[in-house]
């Protein structure tokens, strides 16, 4: 075999590995980063890029966020999915343009730490005015 098909051989076979360990490692960066976040925790169950479309697709999120009295964690944030896509002719132009697309999203606000039974003792103690 010549020299320069090995070339190529070694450089397209360098690809496929990498294209296969690739969603690997932006999947344990992305935990390592939600896990290192002060004041929240959070975790992905798993991330599947499409490098192509320019897309990539975030598989069951969390994010907790810590109560700074009681260190115990409480839901903030959570989804089944979120597809992110970006359009490769703006970015070739200088701007990023994107797309996201959340399933079954679920956000929580709460001025402080409320308790569950505590709305619900509000709601009766309310509905009896």
């Amino acid at each position: 075999m010549k020299k320069r098909y090995k070339v190529i051989f070694g450089i397209i076979l360098l690809l496929i590995v990498i294209r296969i360990i690739l969603p690997y490692v932006v999947l344990h960066y992305a935990n390592k980063t939600l896990a290192e976040m002060q004041g929240y925790f959070g975790h992905i169950e798993d991330i599947d890029l499409s490098i192509y479309r320019g897309a990539y697709t975030i598989n069951y999120i969390y994010l907790d966020k810590v109560d700074t009295l009681t260190n115990k964690p409480s839901d903030f944030f959570k989804a089944e999915s979120i597809d992110l896509s970006i359009e490769w002719r703006s970015v070739f132009k200088g701007s990023i343009v994107g797309q996201l697309e959340f399933e079954s999203p679920v956000l929580i606000f709460t001025k402080d730490k409320v308790e569950l039974g505590d709305i619900k003792k509000i709601r009766m103690i309310s509905g009896n005015c």
